[in-house]
């Protein structure tokens, strides 16, 4: 039998965590970064938007808490990320970037503006600093300023992305060379 060992949940996501869950409100701040959210529907002919990721009840990310005040259900949801680390381990994994999709009205607060909050808490990360000199862009001679994407607590890995912030084009050079791109936790 072996035991997986998680990283710790980076103090920025706790106290995002804990702020929500005392007051039930996502700061707006919090899901700048994130791609935002839709209602899922039942009327005929209603889909989803390409790389919509479901996190109604019943899936491995919905609220186990039911309350007729959203708020409430929401601060519940914050207190039970709180108190599953592994969920929040999956949820840096395997949501940042995605637009989440639940039944709640978009206007109304929603465990998945938690999620979202969580997911994207690492993104976009802004970078001054180039260290490989082989990192060019693609479109410009700009080398000095980057927008960096990723999420996994200063480790590099195929999550991590980078976009000039001249002209937006993707980087250029040895993929490997991401690792050597500078960058910090976004504060929340």
């Amino acid at each position: 039998m072996t035991s997986s060992v998680l990283a710790p949940v980076p103090g920025s996501v706790t106290g995002l965590l804990e702020r929500v869950a005392a007051t039930g409100v996502v700061p707006a701040s919090a899901l700048a970064a994130a791609p935002g959210r839709v209602q899922r529907r039942r009327t005929a002919g209603s889909r989803l938007p390409a790389g919509a990721r479901v996190v109604t009840r019943g899936t491995r990310y919905g609220n186990p808490e039911t309350a007729a005040d959203p708020r409430v259900a929401v601060a519940a949801y914050a207190a039970h990320l709180l108190a599953t680390p592994s969920l929040v381990d999956a949820v840096l994994r395997e949501l940042p970037g995605l637009m989440l999709a639940c039944w709640c009205p978009v206007e109304a607060p929603c465990h998945a503006d938690v999620l979202a909050a969580v997911a994207n808490a690492f993104l976009p990360v802004a970078a001054t600093q180039v260290i490989a000199g082989n990192l060019r862009c693609r479109a410009c001679p700009s080398a000095a300023a980057w927008l960096i994407q990723g999420h996994l607590n200063g480790r590099a890995s195929q999550w991590v992305r980078a976009w000039c912030t001249s002209c937006a084009v993707g980087l250029a050079g040895d993929p490997d060379a991401l690792a050597a791109l500078a960058y910090r936790e976004r504060s929340l």
